[in-house]
């Protein structure tokens, strides 16, 4: 097997988008495509501005970091760099090398002001990202070119994968670290302390804010929280680590002594993590059985579905409910009182990455899918896709409330539920990769050699 050096890989990287962005720009008449790497905004009266991101459609041509840089895309000319380093002694100027800036022309300026004197104006030029000194005569953003830029990067090239192979070998580290704190008696604040230092990686460089919930914190879905002085009997970690721009996403949950107070004075009974350990291990085994099943010309609402129902018989399987019946829509609404969320999403640049809505190159999208509304991606699966699964299993006290008023005859272990409240919830999370030789689970290796 040759193993490609990042030079390799980026070259054909480069040269893969080139010749796709070439046939769409011809075809909607564009003579170039300028992209911003985008320029820092601030809060409102105020002179601290939020974190910088650069602009997503940048990262993926060019790994330069900082500001206002922008990139030139004309048609049979090699790309060129116009890069910012102002001299400065508030904040260190970014660095233009790399092995990256021999496949571009590379222009540095000085002066903010002066950077659009190096871009050729002549033509049709399309605009991507946004710039408070932009020219007149750009056409800013255009919806057909964006959408199909956001469609197009949907297909990972062999460099994005090798980097999201990365992402997930330096998020497993630091997950593992989170466990052993977690087990030693840490809070939720010791545990995400853990988690930065040791993927070496500040708040600001990780793809997303972590999630770490100890205890019923677990069953808030986007909890942000980092509490502080008080330790717990689960904890449910969702965090990701940044290569290059491109990012991994993992969710794991840990189980470990009983009797530790909840935030809310609630005691972690004995029974209840028994109980909820058991569930943990099966939902373990169904999120593998999930990933087993994906093929490519699936669509993903479907293996959604399938999952709702097998989360269904899962709690059947253990006693929380029974006598649910054959009904698929009843079990169906079941299962929405304990997964709320969508089973995956599109993963790169963004964690959320783009296109998982969209249904074809020209930027028609998916009508809302009633049945699941809260899923993020509706797109067959193709090879090239890189994408999450993350099936889900919480004791959410508003969503049991609703199973109880909607469902008065079904039968539901309320004593053993109560019992569970107090752990939260469940989720596990793996990144996928498609491609010709069938699925690549880019995190599973990544834990196995941590």
């Amino acid at each position: 097997m040759i193993i490609k050096s990042d030079k390799d890989l980026f070259s054909e990287h480069l040269n893969h988008l080139q010749a796709r962005l070439w046939k769409n720009i011809s075809e909607q008449g564009y003579d170039s495509l300028v992209i911003t790497s985008g320029r820092k905004e601030y809060y409102f009266a105020d002179d601290q501005s939020f974190p910088f991101e650069r602009t997503p459609h940048f990262i993926h041509w060019c790994p330069a970091q900082g500001e206002a840089h922008l990139l030139e895309l004309r048609p049979g000319k090699k790309p060129k760099l116009v890069f910012l380093a102002a001299d400065d002694y508030w904040h260190e100027p970014a660095n233009v090398e790399g092995f990256w800036n021999e496949f571009f022309d590379i222009v540095v300026v000085k002066d903010v002001n002066h950077r659009f004197d190096q871009i050729n104006q002549k033509g049709k030029i399309g605009f991507i990202g946004l710039d408070r000194n932009l020219p007149q005569g750009f056409e800013v953003n255009p919806d057909p070119l964006t959408k199909a830029m956001d469609w197009l990067r949907s297909y990972k090239t062999p460099w994005e994968v090798e980097l999201l192979r990365r992402a997930s070998r330096i998020a497993a580290r630091g997950h593992k670290a989170a466990e052993a704190c977690f087990l030693s008696g840490g809070s939720e604040f010791d545990i995400h302390a853990s988690y930065i230092y040791t993927v070496k990686q500040t708040d600001d460089e990780l793809p997303y804010g972590t999630i770490v919930g100890l205890n019923e914190h677990a069953g808030f879905l986007h909890y942000e929280s980092k509490e502080q002085g008080s330790s717990g009997s689960v904890l449910l970690i969702d965090a990701g680590a940044r290569v290059e721009g491109y990012g991994s996403d993992i969710t794991r949950t840990y189980v470990g002594d009983s009797g530790r107070k909840t935030r809310r004075g609630r005691v972690v009974s004995r029974e209840g993590l028994n109980c909820f350990g058991a569930i943990l291990k099966e939902m373990d085994l169904l999120q593998l059985r999930i990933c087993s099943e994906i093929k490519t010309g699936m669509a993903f609402a479907a293996l959604h579905k399938q999952t709702c129902l097998w989360i269904t018989d899962l709690l059947e399987n253990i006693g929380l409910v029974s006598h649910v019946g054959t009904d698929e829509r009843t079990r169906l609404a079941i299962s929405r009182a304990f997964l709320p969320h969508g089973l995956g999403h599109m993963l790169g640049i963004q964690v959320h990455d783009v296109g998982g809505h969209q249904f074809n190159l020209s930027g028609k999208m998916f009508e809302l899918n009633q049945e699941f509304p809260t899923l993020r991606n509706y797109r067959t699966i193709e090879e090239g896709h890189v994408f999450t699964i993350e099936p889900g299993l919480y004791f959410i006290p508003m969503l049991l409330n609703e199973l109880r008023a909607k469902f008065p005859s079904l039968v539901v272990d309320w004593r053993l539920i109560d019992e569970l409240i107090p752990c939260g919830g469940i989720r596990i999370e793996d990144n996928l990769f498609v491609s010709g030789a069938g699925v690549e689970n880019l995190t599973r290796p990544a834990f196995s050699n941590v």
